[in-house]
């Protein structure tokens, strides 16, 4: 049986020796540099994906992340921050505590052993960030502050 399995880095990579030691690697042939995606595209990008890693090293919201769950995508990301309290809260994919490729292996084998409980918990975490759930939300408060 022949496997399908891809890994495709999106984005710039800002380390120019990730790319250089991904094309000398044994899987060359399965790994994708995509560049720059617009969002027009990325979404497709989402859609096909069977897990969503995010490993930043600047933390922010976790935009990625969500964006990936409102796909039903577990993801795998940095145990901090906003993206550990998406993960802890949706229980929804696996956390890294540091640059270890063995860690995310694992990660993933975790996702696997539960991955259409994980799917659907990412997809409905996901809907609490949904814009028209959010603005029905400001407009009961705002109903009740008048």
């Amino acid at each position: 049986m022949k496997l399908e399995e891809y890994v495709v880095l999106v984005g710039h990579i800002a380390e120019v020796d990730l790319y250089y030691k991904a094309k000398q690697s044994k899987i060359r042939d399965r790994i994708i540099f995509t560049g720059f995606v617009p969002d027009t595209l990325l979404i497709n990008l989402y859609h096909t994906a069977d897990i969503v890693i995010e490993i930043p090293y600047w933390h922010g919201f976790g935009l990625p992340i969500l964006e990936g769950m409102a796909c039903g995508k577990p993801i795998i990301t940095r145990n901090a921050y906003a993206m550990k309290e998406h993960i802890q809260h949706a229980r929804c994919g696996a956390m890294i505590e540091k640059d270890d490729p063995r860690e995310v292996v694992n990660a993933i084998h975790t996702i696997f052993q539960n991955y259409d409980e994980m799917r659907k918990n990412a997809f409905e975490y996901s809907r609490k960030f949904d814009i028209n759930y959010i603005a029905q939300k400001y407009k009961r408060l705002f109903a009740e502050l008048i």
